[in-house]
């Protein structure tokens, strides 16, 4: 197996680990701020959402890699909100299988 497998096997179990995990906490708990940034549990599975997309954009399509990049640079908000907001708010579970199903 080539070390590029390897860290993409391990990635993906990490991943579904997470997901498990994230099935078990409540509706409630998705709002609850982390210690990271003070972002909520949904924000930072946007995150991992958001820089999934960057990557497979990135290796599809540089040209729309960077004209997405512009646009989020455009914006002059911080990169949080413009997560929420190209996300349209998404919160909890919804946002748990957005992630999950483009994993």
């Amino acid at each position: 197996m080539s070390d590029l497998t390897t860290v993409i096997d391990d990635l993906r179990a990490e991943g579904d680990e997470l997901y498990s995990f994230l099935q078990t906490i409540s509706s409630d708990d998705w709002s609850l701020a982390t210690t990271f940034k003070a972002w909520t549990i949904t924000d930072v599975v946007a995150h991992l959402y958001f820089g999934d997309y960057l990557g497979m954009t990135s290796h599809k399509n540089g040209e729309e890699f960077l004209a997405f990049i512009a646009k989020v640079q455009k914006s002059g908000l911080p990169l949080v909100e413009f997560t929420r907001q190209w996300l349209d708010n998404e919160t909890g579970s919804t946002m748990l299988m957005r992630w999950h199903n483009q994993f």
